[in-house]
C-alpha cells in the first residue's frame, strides 16, 4: 500500500447569499444610492420569509447577515417598521441588532413608527446610539 501526502488549500466562505461578492468600491457606491420608498410599503410574506430565513442562514453559518439583508432590501425597495422589529428578534448580538437597524431605516416606509425599534436593543448605550441616529435622519 502506498501513501502519498495531499496538500489541501484552506478556503473561507464569505457568504451564502445568492449574490456575487462585488467589489469593495462599488460596495461602498451601492451603499450610497438613494431608494425611492413608497409610503406605507412593505415586503410581501414571501420575502418577508425568504429574507427571515436568509438571515437565520447567515448567522449560523457564521457570515454577514446585516449585509446580506442590505443587498435584499436594495432589491425589494422597502420594509415596514413592524418587519424590522421582527428582524430585530432574531439576532443574538445587540451589536448586531443596532446595526441591522441603522441599515433598514432608509429603507423603511413608515419612519415615524421606527422609534419603537428603541425598545429592542438590550443595552442602554445601544438604544441611545439610535435614538441620536433617528435624531440625525430628520
Amino acid at each position: 500500500m502506498v501513501v502519498s501526502k495531499v496538500n489541501i488549500d484552506a478556503i473561507t466562505i464569505k457568504s451564502t447569499s445568492y449574490k456575487d461578492e462585488v467589489a469593495e468600491d462599488d460596495k461602498k457606491e451601492e451603499n450610497k444610492e438613494e431608494k425611492v420608498v413608497i409610503e406605507n410599503c412593505e415586503l410581501s410574506f414571501s420575502d418577508y420569509s425568504t429574507l427571515k430565513t436568509d438571515i437565520k442562514t447567515e448567522l449560523d453559518n457564521g457570515g454577514k447577515p446585516v449585509e446580506m439583508a442590505n443587498e435584499f432590501l436594495m432589491e425589494k425597495g422597502c420594509i415596514s417598521t413592524a418587519q424590522v422589529l421582527d428582524y430585530l428578534a432574531i439576532f443574538n448580538l445587540d451589536g448586531t441588532r443596532l446595526k441591522f437597524a441603522k441599515m433598514a431605516y432608509r429603507f423603511c416606509s413608515d419612519k415615524q413608527k421606527y422609534h419603537m425599534a428603541v425598545g429592542k436593543m438590550a443595552y442602554t448605550k445601544n438604544k441611545q446610539a439610535l435614538e441620536e441616529f433617528l435624531e440625525q435622519q430628520q
